[in-house]
């Protein structure tokens, strides 16, 4: 046997024993592939996740808000309501005694009309004259301080 067959049949052995190699490289790196792929794909999907939850918690956040925000304004709506309520008891209250005010005056002014007519014309006046007007008078005094006592809570003016 030559050398020169021999190098030609080591170097047959050494080329079947290096693709060998090789095939057996490039399935690893194959595998490698495979794997890099389905992180990949494991990654996507596990990013996909995330992303939804992101933006689920994101809209509970603002739903969260936003309920926050309607029951804070259902409050002051309320309160506001109420509010409203006690001022327009305040101001029935207030026109009920401006209105008896405005009586009680009247008939204060018809009495001192009354009484001064009785003077002007030299007419006697009798002793139940005066005690109406003083009546009138005290009519008169007690729907002022009524009112103003009223006015002065609600802070309302007129």
């Amino acid at each position: 046997m030559s050398v020169k067959v021999l190098d030609e049949k080591v170097f047959e052995e050494s080329k079947e024993v290096l693709c060998g190699y090789a095939l057996k490289l490039q399935e690893f790196f194959e595998e490698i592939r495979k794997d890099i792929a389905s992180t990949d794909r494991s990654l996507a999907e596990t990013e996909g996740m995330i992303t939804k939850k992101l933006s689920y918690y994101k809209s509970l956040q603002f739903a969260s808000v936003g309920l926050a925000l309607a029951t804070t304004m259902v409050f002051v709506i309320g309160l506001g309501v109420v509010s409203l309520l006690v001022v327009i008891e305040k101001e029935k209250k207030l026109q009920q005694l401006y209105s008896e005010l405005i009586v009680a005056r009247s008939q204060f002014e018809l009495a001192k009309h009354n009484l001064l007519n009785k003077i002007d014309n030299f007419e006697e006046f009798t002793t139940k004259d005066i005690p109406q007007m003083t009546i009138s008078l005290s009519n008169f005094e007690q729907s002022l301080q009524n009112y103003f006592s009223v006015r002065s809570t609600t802070g309302g003016q007129k």
